[in-house]
């Protein structure tokens, strides 16, 4: 009851199970994937695997490093926007895949995976500080158990869904097709975000774009304080 009655951390915990949804479903479908579209044995199809757990690696390090000594939120729609970009690129090099073109298709779908992984990184690291920053010290185990209870009941959620997916009684569908599930998926989450999150959002790109296009140099940022209010002071007129 204490995480539900905190909309804000409320919020942060779905998105964190939405982040394991989409490990459990995209898991499943790498099994797949290997076996039925690129022809690969279970030890090579878990290469695959390895490609997105690689890219969560590197995109969970370099969340750390771009967030800096805060809770970076607007990672959070950047990370969706790539999880889209990289689910639909899943599915554009796999869904007309034959016995021709099956070896051609593995690299490109690694790759893919591995971009997958590291939007995945982006997206997951600012939830899970934003919960522990924000959670009273006294109650943060108990708000830390609901978050994971929520988590684990979606990973639930996850496994019906792909079972209704690719059972031929039900949808039936192939591995690409539940990427592109996915990636379509994404796109109501990633507008909700956005809409929630409108100032960290403009705040990162603008950020991004500081570090890579225009190069702004800045000095004494260690001097504002990290919560609270600041006042900025012209030295000449």
């Amino acid at each position: 009851s204490l995480l539900f009655r905190n909309r804000p951390l409320f919020r942060a915990a779905l998105g964190e199970s939405f982040f394991w949804f989409l490990a459990s479903l995209a898991t499943s479908a790498i099994t797949l994937l290997g076996d039925e579209v690129l022809g690969l044995s279970k030890t090579n199809t878990g290469l695959l695997a390895i490609a997105l757990v690689v890219g969560v690696g590197i995109g969970s390090v370099l969340a750390g490093l771009m967030s800096g000594d805060k809770v970076e939120l607007g990672l959070v729609p950047f990370g969706s926007l790539v999880i889209v970009a990289s689910a639909l690129g899943i599915w554009s090099v796999t869904h007309d895949v034959d016995l021709a073109t099956q070896a051609a298709a593995i690299w490109p779908a690694a790759i893919w995976l591995s971009v997958l992984g590291l939007g995945a990184g982006f997206f997951i690291v600012p939830l899970v500080a934003f919960v522990q920053d924000r959670s009273d010290r006294q109650v943060r185990g108990t708000i830390l158990a609901a978050a994971n209870f929520v988590t684990f009941s979606m990973t639930i959620i996850a496994a019906i869904t792909y079972y209704l997916m690719t059972d031929p009684d039900w949808l039936g569908w192939g591995a690409p097709t539940v990427f592109l599930a996915a990636g379509i998926g994404t796109i109501p989450i990633l507008i909700y975000v956005i809409w929630l999150l409108p100032q960290a959002t403009i705040r990162f790109f603008v950020w991004l774009a500081s570090r890579t296009v225009y190069r702004v140099s800045v000095h004494g940022l260690n001097n504002l304080p990290g919560t609270g209010g600041a006042l900025l002071l012209a030295n000449h007129m």
